[in-house]
């Protein structure tokens, strides 16, 4: 009596560990899937890995951070491929700040023909990728002397944008509601805030950003 008491237990166990198992593996799958693609904003930036860990926001986020460090559009047009075939909900696209660069950066022209051909590649092979084009912080100090003409970048790929019908989030704003000194403080070497600093201003912009159109 004492064994099939102890087998209905264990049965009973094993059902709803199953059905756990199961619940869990159905939300993994639900979740919205974000990609970024971009430089070290991206890879180092720690948004991405921020918004995975918000499972309020749009029924949660898994997320995929195909960043490169010193990377610019002409790489990007290397990953294409193998991120298309993951058909995401949403794409970070981001490359303005190394692609402005004088020393590693491409053509201004160059830069739209690259962000234009990553664009166009979702567009075609998957349709339902919502695109976001990225306008972030600002840059200074000697790193920042080598991208002068950031702006023109930036706002060349928001143009892009504009043409396409792709959305747009564009941060300056809110970094130039701030000091300098505050601005120093978050941006230390000039080029890349912070994990802190994209805590308190890109990432909440991007959670209302994604909320206003999930």
């Amino acid at each position: 009596m004492r064994c099939k008491i102890v087998d209905r237990f264990l049965i009973a166990m094993s059902v709803v560990l199953f059905s756990c198992v199961t619940n869990i593996q159905a939300a993994q799958v639900n979740k919205t899937m974000l990609v970024g693609l971009g430089t070290s904003l991206t890879k180092n930036g720690g948004w991405l890995e921020e918004l995975a860990g918000d499972g309020q926001t749009c029924g949660g986020f898994k997320v995929l951070n195909a960043g490169g460090a010193g990377e610019n559009s002409d790489w990007g047009t290397t990953k294409v491929e193998e991120l298309v075939v993951l058909k995401p909900d949403y794409l970070f696209i981001e490359f303005a700040a190394n692609d402005a660069s004088l020393l590693h950066g491409v053509s201004h022209s160059k830069s739209v023909q690259n962000v234009s051909y990553i664009i166009d590649k979702f567009r075609q092979e998957s349709q339902s990728t919502k695109i976001v084009l990225l306008a972030l912080n600002p840059m200074s100090g000697p790193k920042g002397w080598t991208r002068p003409r950031l702006n023109t970048f930036y706002d060349s790929h928001l143009a892009l944008a504009d043409e396409q019908n792709v959305r747009v989030l564009d941060v300056r704003p809110f970094w130039a509601e701030l000091t300098s000194d505050q601005i120093k403080h978050f941006i230390p070497d000039g080029v890349h805030p912070t994990v802190e600093a994209n805590k308190k201003i890109l990432v909440p912009n991007i959670r209302d950003f994604l909320l206003s159109i999930c």
